[in-house]
This record gives C-alpha cells, sequence and structure tokens, in this order.
C-alpha cells in the first residue's frame, strides 16, 4: 500500500476514535453500578437537574380535646353548698366499693347530715352519715374485719363504714332498699321485733325522694 494512502488511513482513524471518545465522555459511564438501574450520572448533577421538592408544611397542631366529664360532677349543686361539694367522689367511692346506687348513699349523707362531717346528734350519732359508737365497733371489726375502730371524724372512714353498714342491711332485707334505710335508722333488731316506727318510714321516704336529686334526675 502506498505511504500516502497509509497515513491518510491512519489520520482518520485518529480523528475517529477522538470522535468517538468525546461522544462517551458526553454520555456518561456506561454502567450505573452492581446492582443499581438507576443512570450513573452523580448525584449533585441529578439534583442539579431536577429542582429540590419544597419541604412538607408541618402537620397543624391537634386541636385541643374537650376535657373529660367528672365522674363526680356535683349533681346537685343547687342543693349542697359549695365548700361541702368535696364530699361527693368520697360518698361515691364508698358507694361503689360496697355495690351501692352513689345516688342512694349520696341523698342518704343529704338526709343525715345535710353533709356536715362535724354533725353530732342528741343520740351521739357522729358524722357525714351519722353512726352511733356501737355501729361504729360493729362495722370496724365484725365487717371490715378490723383491729381497731376507724375514724368517725374522717369523711372517708364514715362514708367507709356507713356504706358497708347499708349494704349489710340490704343483704339481710332482701335486697328492698326502703326497709334497708329503716333499718339503718331504727335499727334492724327492732325492725324485726317491732315493725317500722313512724320517724323510720319518714326517714327512708325522705331519702328515696332525695335520690332524683342525686342522680341528676330531678
Amino acid at each position: 500500500m502506498p505511504v500516502r494512502v497509509l497515513k491518510a488511513r491512519q489520520k482518520f482513524l485518529v480523528v475517529l476514535s477522538l470522535f468517538a471518545l468525546q461522544a462517551g465522555l458526553a454520555a456518561g459511564s456506561i454502567r450505573a453500578g452492581p446492582d443499581s438501574g438507576s443512570p450513573a450520572r452523580p448525584l449533585m448533577a441529578a439534583q442539579a437537574a431536577c429542582p429540590a421538592a419544597a419541604p412538607a408544611p408541618a402537620p397543624a397542631p391537634a386541636p385541643a380535646s374537650a376535657p373529660l366529664a367528672s365522674a363526680s360532677a356535683p349533681l346537685a349543686a343547687g342543693l349542697v353548698p359549695a365548700d361541702r361539694l368535696y364530699l361527693q367522689p368520697i360518698l361515691e367511692q364508698a358507694a361503689h366499693e360496697n355495690g351501692l346506687p352513689s345516688d342512694v348513699v349520696l341523698a342518704q349523707a343529704w338526709a343525715e347530715s345535710s353533709w356536715r362531717v362535724d354533725a353530732v346528734s342528741g343520740a351521739g350519732a357522729a358524722g357525714i352519715l351519722q353512726l352511733m359508737p356501737a355501729t361504729v365497733d360493729f362495722v370496724s371489726r365484725r365487717l371490715l374485719h378490723l383491729d381497731h375502730e376507724l375514724d368517725v371524724r374522717d369523711p372517708a372512714a364514715n362514708a367507709r363504714m356507713g356504706a358497708r353498714y347499708l349494704r349489710h342491711l340490704l343483704d339481710r332485707t332482701d335486697g328492698d332498699v326502703r326497709q334497708a334505710l329503716i333499718a339503718y335508722n331504727q335499727g334492724l333488731r327492732a325492725l324485726r321485733r317491732d315493725g317500722p316506727y313512724a320517724d323510720a318510714v319518714s326517714y327512708a321516704d325522705r331519702v328515696l325522694t332525695l335520690r332524683p336529686v342525686f342522680s341528676g334526675q330531678a
């Protein structure tokens, strides 16, 4: 082959190789990586090609939930003085612990003492549920199985003893709330021996009349 033709062909191959090299550089690397199917362009180049997405707006704060209704809402706030309403949850707890309707215990406490923790009767009954000394001893030692008497002046102890005593009477009067209340007032033995006293009947009927007031139905 003539020398001129050979040199021309070599120049042509060099130019063609340079052109192919430039085209390859412009297109980027052929491989994307061992396990990737995406282009192997640098991350910065990809970010420059696609404008960054605006940050998601912060979630709006949840509206403040309404306060839950209290289990000890003052049902008889119009009747009970404000400074005595703290006794309602105490009485309701005592009722709950003894399986009694709370409105019965609340109404009974109002009939007994008008929810006065320092109330003392002429006969010696004391506290919010007006317990006699013999009743305090009987409930503390026989029904609650304690080795000491509870403090009748403590509202929680008084409510606990009074509710436990009413539960005891209810169990012995076939679940008759009216008869249990009569027995609470005059004594179970006297009720069985003499029948109901007029004063005890009036007391029981007053408590039952007050029940709707303390159940929110009045």
